[in-house]
């Protein structure tokens, strides 16, 4: 979301995985649910792509 403020995109990105988590998949007599987990990671000025993507791909594997 290029010019987004990080708030916006992560409120897009809650709206987004909520949306996905309260889908209902049937199939015949099972129910299936769907979860994911979506991240927002702003690019630092001067910042590489491929140096952002490790950074935030260090961060998902992270504990909190």
């Amino acid at each position: 979301m290029p010019g987004s403020p990080r708030t916006t995109a992560g409120d897009l990105a809650e709206r987004i995985r909520a949306g996905i988590a309260a889908l209902e998949i049937r199939r015949g007599e099972h129910v299936l649910r769907v979860t994911c987990s979506i991240g927002v990671a702003e690019l630092a000025p001067g910042e590489g792509l491929e140096s952002w993507l490790e950074r935030v791909d260090t961060a998902m594997y992270a504990e909190i």
